[in-house]
């Protein structure tokens, strides 16, 4: 990976070199750039190309100071904005929920306001071609019940694509971070799908904070704020956030987990 990352220096005229880490998508370099100062570079793996392809298209045509700033980028790599803060969890964690809350309502209404036009978008179809295709064996016992509710609830997600638009579709609080006085998204998957879609993430993060997800009534406060945001129906919020929950729980069956959004189904189903 450092020969690619020793590709991009050059292409990119980047200096300073400093491996910051690595997740199962992708590669992070802390460097200097001659033109833009500091930066980070990300470069994308074989995993990454599948999920995030297309997003730092994404998020370069964003004219929102709610998206980290691509001073240039190609399928592979993106050299991006430095930021420098914490993550919003972090924000969580410090006690600040409702702040936070608000905080990702806001950015996702500005990256929603911003309409960017792209094309060859993977669509929500395609996002969830594994999860409506699942057959009955590959479910767990306990989940019998409601995957094929939340399946038939998906379809009926896709049949109406009147309103479908260009979306982050990984907004939650570790891809949001402080810089300054702004807060700004990052690790777009880039999605074409239904505006309701974008906030669905809400309703299943912070994944490791269950206490805070199923805290009585907060699914139910979330989706009439987020309906009373958009101006649409409650009922086309919790779909698009029980389809959310679909494809998580089906990419967790596979590692013999899913319990999570399987809960979270279960009490979304209780709001239609």
């Amino acid at each position: 990976m450092m020969d690619h990352a020793e590709v991009y220096a050059r292409k990119w005229r980047l200096k300073e070199f400093s491996h910051e880490g690595e997740t199962t998508r992708s590669n992070f370099y802390s460097c200097r750039s001659e033109e833009f100062g500091p930066a980070l570079l990300k470069i994308l793996n074989s995993n990454g190309l599948i999920t995030e392809r297309g997003g730092f298209a994404l998020l370069a045509r964003y004219n929102s100071n709610s998206a980290v700033r691509i001073y240039e980028y190609d399928e592979t790599a993106a050299l991006m904005q430095w930021l420098d803060g914490p993550r919003l969890l972090d924000f969580i964690d410090q006690g600040h929920e409702e702040d936070a809350l608000n905080i990702q309502l806001e950015i996702t209404r500005q990256l929603l306001k911003s309409q960017v036009s792209l094309t060859g978008l993977k669509t929500l179809e395609h996002l969830m071609a594994d999860s409506l295709n699942m057959k009955p064996k590959a479910v767990p016992v306990w989940a019998l019940d409601v995957v094929p509710i939340a399946q038939a609830i998906a379809h009926d997600v896709m049949a109406d694509r009147s309103d479908w638009q260009a979306l982050h579709g990984d907004l939650h609080p570790r891809n949001i971070i402080k810089h300054g006085t702004t807060w700004r998204a990052i690790d777009a998957r880039s999605l074409l799908g239904p505006p309701a879609l974008e906030y669905a993430n809400l309703f299943i993060n912070p994944w490791d904070r269950k206490e805070l997800i199923f805290r009585h009534g907060r699914m139910e406060d979330l989706a009439k704020r987020v309906s009373m945001q958009l101006g649409c129906d409650i009922k086309e919020v919790v779909s698009c956030a029980i389809t959310n929950a679909l494809y998580y729980a089906q990419s967790s069956f596979l590692i013999g987990q899913g319990r999570h959004p399987i809960k979270c189904i279960r009490q979304l189903l209780t709001l239609l």
